[in-house]
């Protein structure tokens, strides 16, 4: 082709070297991170599907980030991005890292209504679906629970980064089914890596202290 003529590479050649590299130098860092874990759950208590909407534009930025990660796990090399794999750990339970209202909630809500939507939402939450608690507690629009929606994902978007940065945890190296529980889904994605699963778990015991004093504030609010 005149392409191939005329430059030495074929368009794929020219794509990655022109246009997906410098997108992935730029994307693959801290506050790149933060502000997609940030627009998606601003997005979502104003009762937009966050995660569609900055998916639409982060997916074709993040796959191929992905399997250069892929690729580098398979030849046994140092997993060269961290950003594909920040985005699992911060949404444990669904957007807005909600596991830990499910768990806080079954510990300490006293409001009748609430429990049953908790107890309600408590199987499809461990497989990272919540809008029954998203629509029905409900979080949309909520001015108590909005804060530790947004608040717990962006944290541990700061902290997932900087652990796979420095390579205290593993990198996120492989694509799994986002319905998949967390503990699983952390050794999975990082290729069985048990830093990253011991992670997570502290993971959960933090959203559960960070969603407690804003269940407790409800139950005063609803009693």
């Amino acid at each position: 082709t005149y392409i191939d003529r005329f430059t030495g590479m074929n368009l794929w050649t020219i794509i990655q070297k022109f246009v997906s590299a410098p997108l992935n130098s730029v994307a693959d860092t801290l506050g790149t991170a933060v502000l997609v874990s940030f627009l998606t759950h601003i997005l979502w208590v104003f009762g937009l599907h966050g995660a569609n909407l900055v998916g639409a534009v982060t997916t074709p930025i993040f796959t191929p980030m992905l399997v250069q990660n892929t690729a580098a796990f398979e030849n046994h090399q140092a997993i060269p991005n961290v950003v594909p794999g920040v985005d699992l750990f911060t949404k444990m339970g669904g957007s807005g890292a909600t596991l830990g209202l499910l768990i806080a909630s079954l510990l300490f809500s006293k409001v009748q209504a609430e429990r049953t939507v908790i107890s309600i939402s408590i199987a499809p939450g461990l497989f990272e679906i919540n809008e029954p608690i998203i629509f029905g507690l409900p979080i949309v629009m909520n001015p108590i629970y909005m804060l530790p929606f947004i608040l717990g994902p962006v944290v541990l978007s700061i902290t997932t980064y900087l652990l796979m940065d420095f390579n205290i945890i593993e990198r996120g190296c492989l694509s799994i089914p986002w319905v998949t529980p967390p503990l699983l889904s952390g050794f999975l994605v990082t290729g069985g890596g048990f830093r990253a699963t011991i992670y997570q778990a502290i993971g959960i015991v933090f959203l559960v202290l960070l969603w407690t004093p804003f269940v407790m504030m409800s139950n005063k609010q609803n009693a």
